[in-house]
């Protein structure tokens, strides 16, 4: 049976009877006054009157059941979808005369959704397992266009703006993307569900979308701007947040051996960036390693520091700390103070050792510190660069750190133990190595430390969130969701946090006093195998990483308000 309510009232009006075998769909017209109805094994689609419960024209021509309709909002035609074999056809029919006037082409599968543009001439249409929606032409059958993006998966169409000149499709996963009706291509894709979008609707004044989710939740998003009217000039899209793509991209050769990206560094002054790079025999044998250096306005290559794994800048603007780890243990381990104008070395330090050193962990961002870490036995070695002398060592046993970091004025080193041991925090001086007293009211602080700034914040990580404490009285101050594996990093001056999402391809930009998303960074390619390589400016407006296939990324951020896709 079908049921006819109203709605203000919530009474029962009709009770429309003897509907045939099965009610797979129905319809009001445009005008209210009919519904349509589908689902008899005769493959037949009934117009009823709405008002008298009787049926007042029947659509004939399938070949087996129809599984869905729609109407246009013209009330002139009625389109038809089979619901299999031997028929999945789409047929258009004339709604005054119940004469079919076209069937669409290339239909081959179930229809799981369609709909009709606001012209009631074009309708948009998915098949099932289709990973494209596509746009007819009612009036001639024939297929103008597909929406489709590549590798996505199975395409969803969830709704059409009241205008028509935009779509939102899905693709049964997180994402949602919003795509333009005339040309096809991509506006803006929404990341933050957690799990698969089910539906999606515009708002009526087309600047707000609301969708839900298999997450139990529902999200507005604030939509870029429309298209212009046709005929008129198109404006330039301006996504919210926007999209930046990367203003360098250096692919680094590979030499003919197999190599790999080790670390980036962006300098204090936002003149340089340099990248380093690892290289392998085929049998894995670690044979050599070098670090480059370009400018960051320009891209272009500067200079060359050879025997180096690791590099830094040195808060001074003038220099560039490098670092030849021994993770092997085929040849000694020691830090190189190289001249960043000239490329000469002012001085190399730290004995020599044959132990295994790792990578030099932190430089600080102010002041003249920094350690290096072994792993067999856990220790520290403190140096002052601008010297060479060496402060203190530090014997960290009997387990390795979970963090292990130099807060940003260079006066102390913090060690967070792992969750499993009952002391969580250590404090030393990094100028006499020994155990301090200093920041008490964080001691029993649970989420891994990231940075302590010199601001008076401090960011740390607690799963998906990534959250920034009060240093002075350990107090949570705002929480910020960096995706099932999150990574961050705080600018500096402390106003803008660079973290991941769910997406493979993309970090973004978040301002710490409004509690927003100002820029997403979007990559040409996955970097979740990397993504706790990023090196954060100073200022928030440049961010260099080390991608997967010794590519280089450089973005850069402009200050809020001259923002704009790039």
């Amino acid at each position: 049976m079908i049921l006819i309510w109203d709605v203000e009232s919530g009474k029962l009006l009709h009770n429309l009877q003897n509907v045939g075998d099965n009610v797979y769909d129905a319809k009001f017209s445009a005008d209210g006054r009919h519904v349509f109805s589908c689902g008899e094994n005769d493959g037949s689609v009934r117009m009823w009157d709405a008002e008298t419960g009787k049926v007042v024209k029947r659509f004939v021509g399938h070949r087996g059941l129809v599984a869905s309709l729609i109407v246009s909002p013209d009330g002139r035609y009625l389109v038809t979808f089979g619901r299999g074999v031997p028929d999945f056809s789409a047929r258009v029919w004339d709604v005054k005369t119940g004469k079919e006037v076209q069937q669409l082409k290339g239909i081959t599968g179930f229809v799981e959704s369609a709909m009709f543009l606001p012209d009631s001439r074009r309708i948009l249409v998915h098949q099932a397992d289709d990973r494209t929606l596509r746009l007819y032409d009612t009036s001639t059958g024939e297929e103008i266009r597909r929406f489709e993006k590549e590798g996505a998966g199975p395409a969803s169409l969830l709704s059409v703006s009241h205008d028509g000149q935009r779509v939102l499709m899905g693709y049964r996963v997180r994402s949602l993307w919003l795509m333009d009706v005339e040309t096809g291509k991509e506006l803006h894709r929404f990341d933050g569900h957690t799990d698969g979008v089910t539906s999606a609707v515009f708002l009526p004044d087309g600047k707000f979308a609301l969708t839900g989710s298999l997450d139990k939740t529902m999200r507005l998003w604030r939509l870029p701007d429309p298209p212009a009217p046709k005929g008129e000039e198109k404006p330039e899209v301006k996504a919210d947040p926007p999209i930046i793509h990367p203003l360098h991209r250096i692919r680094w050769p590979e030499g003919g051996n197999s190599s790999n990206l080790n670390s980036v560094d962006l300098s204090h002054d936002n003149r340089y960036f340099a990248a380093t790079k690892i290289y392998h025999a085929p049998g894995g044998r670690r044979i050599g390693e070098v670090a480059r250096i370009w400018h960051l306005e320009t891209g272009k290559f500067f200079r060359e520091l050879p025997d180096t794994d690791t590099v830094r800048f040195t808060p001074d603007e003038k220099h560039v700390l490098s670092f030849r780890s021994n993770m092997d243990l085929t040849r000694e381990a020691d830090f190189t103070l190289w001249e960043v104008a000239t490329g000469k070395v002012v001085r190399r330090f730290g004995t020599p050792i044959t132990d295994r050193w790792r990578a030099v962990s932190t430089v600080s961002e102010s002041g003249d510190r920094v350690f290096r870490e072994t792993q067999e036995p856990f220790a520290l070695q403190v140096f002052d660069w601008a010297t060479g002398k060496e402060l203190c060592q530090i014997d960290l046993r009997p387990a390795q750190p979970s963090i292990l970091l130099l807060t940003q004025d260079g006066r102390h080193i913090i060690y967070q133990a792992p969750p499993a041991l009952p002391r969580r925090l250590q404090v030393y001086d990094a100028s006499t190595g020994k155990e301090v007293n200093a920041y008490p009211q964080l001691r029993n602080l649970q989420p891994g430390i990231y940075q302590i700034l010199g601001t008076g914040q401090m960011l740390c990580r607690d799963g998906r969130n990534l959250k920034i404490y009060e240093v002075a009285t350990g107090k949570e101050v705002c929480s910020f969701d960096g995706g099932l594996d999150s990574w961050g990093s705080l600018s500096g001056d402390g106003h803008r946090l660079l973290a991941t999402n769910d997406r493979r391809d993309e970090y973004q930009v978040w301002d710490v006093t409004t509690r927003r998303v100002i820029a997403r960074l979007r990559f040409p390619e996955s970097v979740e195998g990397v993504k706790r390589s990023p090196r954060f400016s100073v200022d928030g407006q440049w961010a260099a990483f080390a991608g997967p296939t010794d590519s280089v990324y450089v973005f850069r951020i402009p200050l809020e308000g001259n923002a704009k896709d790039r």
